[in-house]
Order: structure tokens, then C-alpha cells, then sequence
């Protein structure tokens, strides 16, 4: 479980920090708690929670990660395991599966159909306006507006190469 409460900067020191292979994500340590970031978009996501330290009574707020001190933080080479390692524990995480990426936001409608790249690179959204914006997936930003539809897109499909998108 991952909750939003930002600390007043200087109160714990980093200890440790870790960046996925892809660079899309960062964990530092601070005391025992884990702060991940998504980098391209500079924000902070929340903070890990061990839901046994809860559970028994330690802690009554989410946030805390371990006991001890998180000394050391390593990412597997997927991105999709973080190790922490305290005094005397090493703990591994697991990336929630679905978990959210990016809001694809300047919608200026409602989305009726959608489409991604097979290599996973862009979004393509029909707009009930008529219009089609792509999406690049690494930063959520639009990459090309499409006009020229009368009514609501309610089909795509990129080719196989994703050199072309139907509409």
C-alpha cells in the first residue's frame, strides 16, 4: 500500500536511493520509510508501508516501511522488485500489478475508443469531438492532434509497424 503524506524537508536524511533500469521510478530511504518518485514527471508517489508493523500495533499510521534504519535499496532488473535492507532485515517488494503509470490528460471530451502501439510506445484516444490526440507513453505528453471526423471516433487501430493509425 502506498500513501501520500510528504515529510517538511531535512527532517530524516536520505540514506539510500535506487532508479529502475528503465528510469522511470526512484526509492530513497529516509530513517525506515521508502519514498518512491516518478521521475520524468518529478513527483512523489507516496511511501511503502509493511502492513505487519500496522497489523502488530508498532506504528498506527501507513508510511513506515521497517524497524530499523533502510540502509541500502536496489531495484531488480525488471523494475518490478525493490529490495530495502535495515539492520538486520532485507525486504522485498513487489510493483502492484495494473498499478496507474501516466494521466493522459487535454482530453477535450469524452474518450470513446483507444488504442496502443504493439511496441507499447504511444495511445492513441478518439474523442467524442471527432478528434484523435496521440499519446507518447514514456511522458504523457501529445505527440499529434488528428481532426477531420464529423462525430464521435469510436474505433482505432494502429498498424502492426505503428507507422499508421485507423480511424
Amino acid at each position: 500500500m502506498i500513501t501520500w503524506q510528504p515529510l517538511p524537508p531535512g527532517i530524516h536524511p536520505i540514506y539510500s536511493v535506487a532508479v529502475t533500469p528503465d528510469g522511470q521510478y526512484a526509492a530513497a530511504a529516509r530513517a525506515n520509510q521508502i519514498f518512491l518518485y516518478h521521475v520524468p514527471s518529478k513527483r512523489e508517489l507516496g511511501r511503502l508501508t509493511d502492513p505487519s508493523l500496522i497489523e502488530k500495533g508498532i506504528y498506527k499510521q501507513p508510511g513506515v516501511a521497517d524497524l530499523d534504519l533502510i540502509q541500502s535499496l536496489a531495484f531488480s532488473p525488471d523494475g518490478q522488485w525493490l529490495a530495502s535492507g535495515g539492520f538486520r532485515t532485507v525486504k522485498l517488494w513487489k510493483k502492484p500489478a495494473g498499478g496507474k503509470k501516466l494521466d493522459l490528460a487535454a482530453l477535450e471530451g469524452p474518450a470513446r475508443s483507444i488504442a496502443v502501439s504493439v511496441d507499447g510506445k504511444l495511445a492513441a484516444i478518439g474523442e467524442e469531438t471527432g478528434k484523435v490526440k496521440v499519446f507518447d507513453l514514456t511522458n504523457g505528453q501529445i505527440v499529434k492532434t488528428l481532426a477531420g471526423h464529423t462525430g464521435p471516433v469510436t474505433g482505432l487501430a494502429f498498424t502492426a509497424d505503428a507507422t499508421k493509425l485507423v480511424s
